[in-house]
């Protein structure tokens, strides 16, 4: 019932979590956006842009406990499994909006920074995460960090050649995937240069 009135039924995408009796999705499983887009060239394209949203398998017990009512799986698992869904449904661009953070490996808190990891997928085009409360790109001395993990551009702020962004909370900053693409012969939209900036 909140769910339904809260009025996000239809536009809140959550593809990790599902009702443990009926393994249905509580939100949307995922989400395929329809835009007109201006090309490099100038002229403009449909494009479609897949959106796969995951939170956190270990979900919140501060006000219910969910253990008995919803299920989840692990955030990769889940992504990987819904940008192949996408790009067989015909998604030019898939982009990744996960409560996470940013680690080169699964963490003993139960895959809370799996945001590198989603780099990693070839269908993801675009991560953008949050659960740390930092920021990437950023050249912030206590964000020294993720620049040790290999595949990150301190240049571009690519990871592994894939734009992912991360914002601190309460909404102090926002984060900017831009792209360029451009559509080759046979149709297909191919991405021709990105950067990741936050404002």
């Amino acid at each position: 019932n909140q769910i339904a009135n809260s009025g996000l039924q239809d536009i809140c995408v959550v593809s990790n979590v599902k009702y443990k009796t009926t393994q249905k999705n509580v939100w949307k499983e995922n989400l395929m956006l329809n835009r007109t887009v201006t090309l490099s060239d100038g002229s403009t394209t449909d494009i479609k842009i897949g959106v796969i949203g995951e939170t956190q398998p270990v979900l919140s017990s501060k006000r219910t406990k969910y253990s008995n009512t919803l299920s989840t799986q692990k955030i990769v698992d889940s992504t990987r499994e819904q940008a192949v869904s996408l790009k067989e449904a015909g998604a030019d661009l898939i982009v990744v909006l996960a409560h996470c953070g940013i680690s080169q490996e699964n963490t003993s808190s139960f895959y809370s920074n799996d945001g590198y990891l989603l780099t990693k997928i070839p269908e993801v085009d675009v991560v953008l995460c949050g659960h740390s409360h930092q920021y990437f790109p950023s050249d912030r001395a206590e964000n020294a960090k993720y620049y040790e993990l290999p595949g990150i551009e301190k240049e571009t702020g690519l990871v592994n050649g894939k734009n992912m962004i991360m914002v601190a909370d309460k909404g102090a900053a926002i984060g900017i995937a831009d792209l360029t693409i451009t559509k080759k012969a046979d149709s297909s939209i191919q991405i021709a240069d990105r950067t990741s900036t936050i404002r």
